[in-house]
């Protein structure tokens, strides 16, 4: 059998709570080697099941998980060996200091007791000295919960919501740290999320999930040409009628509206072509415009219950 590319594959993942309708239908993620995959959807979408299937912390009905090429059923405690996690709220002792909370952990994980401090350097909360958890902010919480997914040096980083109810300078911290721990520690990170500005700016890759199934999944760019494709150009003319059947002699459906005809679902290199055409059956052109959607438009689009 040929090694899977992927640090973590999922294939045909499906789910259901009790007699309820399925949760997961046939999810099939691939997250890259070295990647900052964003999953992304609504609340209720589905992202937190499939993190905890994918962890071992729900049992897999069908479908197969595999990271690192090994199989989650026969393997999973050399997994997680490799894995840190934090899925929805970090489990603290509000009565302990960050070093404490740590320190309890460490003894688990058998590690040396240099990487507390390495942890707490690289998570930004090695000065909180004696300060109690309790007292700690809710981003800074959220940062000691990586600090202790990350004490025993994990390949793979696995977040739910980590800027979930975080204000804005808390949430510009924590996507500081997860582009440092993937570009200086080479740590491959997934990430869910309903927020897709912030997903954005920090991801590689993105995964859209809706209604327990998967939208879409490739890289930023490719969601991003996407929404190119489904842009719309506008054409401003001499002769509308013309223009009308030109478009239609192409097999292309147009919207007028007054001396503009809307044409949709083009991308950006056909409108010389559509220009060209116009003018040789006799129409002249006043004005182009391109209108690109937006990355929020694509995403409600890929979310719409009309899929």
């Amino acid at each position: 059998m040929q090694a899977s590319p992927y640090c973590l594959e999922t294939t045909g993942l499906t789910h259901r709570y009790g007699n309820s309708g399925q949760t997961l239908q046939h999810i099939n993620l691939q997250v890259e080697p070295g990647s900052i995959y964003g999953f992304l959807g609504p609340n209720g979408a589905g992202k937190t099941t499939t993190l905890r299937l994918v962890l071992g912390l729900l049992t897999l009905q069908q479908g197969d998980v595999s990271i690192f090429g090994l199989d989650l059923r026969r393997h999973r405690i050399e997994i997680l060996r490799r894995v840190g996690a934090l899925i929805e709220t970090p489990s603290l002792y509000g009565h302990l200091t960050a070093h404490e909370n740590l320190e309890i952990l460490r003894t688990v994980y058998r590690c040396p007791r240099s990487r507390l401090h390495a942890v707490l350097d690289l998570v930004g909360l090695a000065g909180t000295g004696g300060k109690y958890v309790s007292q700690f902010s809710l981003g800074m919480k959220q940062r000691l919960g990586i600090a202790a997914a990350l004490l025993h040096s994990p390949s793979l980083l696995i977040l739910d919501e980590p800027t979930n109810g975080l204000d804005p300078h808390g949430i510009l911290e924590m996507r500081a740290l997860l582009k440092r721990l993937n570009e200086e520690h080479g740590i491959t990170i997934v990430l869910s999320s309903h927020l897709l500005a912030e997903i954005e700016k920090l991801v590689s890759h993105v995964g859209v999930i809706h209604r327990g199934t998967l939208r879409f999944q490739g890289t930023l760019p490719a969601l991003h040409r996407l929404a190119d494709v489904a842009g719309s150009v506008t054409f401003e003319v001499d002769d509308v009628p013309q223009a009308t059947r030109a478009f239609r002699a192409l097999g292309v459906g147009s919207l007028q509206a007054g001396e503009k005809l809307t044409v949709g679902g083009l991308l950006k290199q056909d409108i010389p072509q559509m220009a060209a055409h116009l003018v040789s059956q006799g129409v002249g052109i006043y004005s182009i415009a391109a209108h690109k959607r937006d990355l929020e438009t694509l995403f409600m689009d890929l979310i719409s219950d009309e899929q």
